[in-house]
């Protein structure tokens, strides 16, 4: 069977981020965008109390997914990226199954990672601050139905990234390899934050850039998907 990569969001945002990759990965894997309970198809769902409960029902969830004997790899963006790290020792320290590969995108290592925005500024304040950064989507900013429900997704999710540090969970280092994706005009990242990540896992870590800001996969996602589909990243 093909390999799997499950997609972890950003924050306030859903599976639907993700909506697009398969048809642009091809047929070599099997993209599987996840959404976070109380978000997207799981919006019937209490969202989760702590990024600790987050984590424990992703990996559960994940597990609950994967066809047996097939390699797979987490591939996170911003807030998802620390998400997938932190499963990633989760299923370390529990026994499952382990990822190939750890995609770390659009964030800075847990020790650098802060959340840069006030979440309990008011709306146009927040949008402000969160274009200035590149962390909000355009075209949410002329669909007012779509925002409103999108900001306070995103407040609940950067209430759960508050205090989240490299201590805060307190995990064995996942042991596969990691690449840290981003890109080349995302002023939410430092170039030091980035290379950090390298202390967070036990495989080797390597950075790789592209073209575009916050959201760069809008525009670079054929060169992502063409770094994702290496063969070589998920064989056994």
């Amino acid at each position: 069977m093909k390999p799997a990569v499950f997609c972890l969001p950003h924050a306030g945002g859903n599976a639907s981020f993700f909506a697009r990759w398969q048809a642009v990965f091809g047929e070599g894997l099997d993209i599987v965008p996840q959404d976070y309970p109380g978000r997207g198809a799981r919006a019937g769902e209490a969202p989760a109390r702590s990024l600790e409960e987050l984590v424990v029902g992703m990996a559960a969830g994940i597990i609950g997914r994967l066809a047996p004997g097939v390699s797979f790899a987490l591939l996170g963006h911003s807030m998802g990226a620390t998400v997938a790290w932190e499963v990633a020792r989760y299923l370390e320290a529990t026994g499952g199954a382990k990822p190939r590969r750890l995609f770390l995108s659009s964030r800075d290592s847990p020790a650098f990672a802060r959340v840069q925005v006030d979440a309990h500024a008011d709306d146009a304040a927040l949008c402000r601050a969160l274009c200035e950064l590149g962390s909000l989507a355009p075209s949410l900013l002329a669909q007012p139905r779509f925002l409103k429900p999108h900001l306070a997704a995103l407040r609940a999710d950067l209430a759960l990234l508050n205090g989240h540090g490299p201590a805060s969970m307190t995990l064995p280092m996942p042991l596969c390899d990691a690449v840290v994706l981003y890109g080349r005009n995302d002023p939410s990242v430092t170039q030091t934050g980035l290379q950090d990540w390298s202390r967070f896992v036990s495989g080797r870590c390597e950075l790789r850039s592209f073209d575009g800001g916050h959201f760069y996969t809008d525009s670079a996602l054929p060169a992502l998907a063409d770094l994702v589909s290496t063969p070589t990243w998920f064989a056994r």
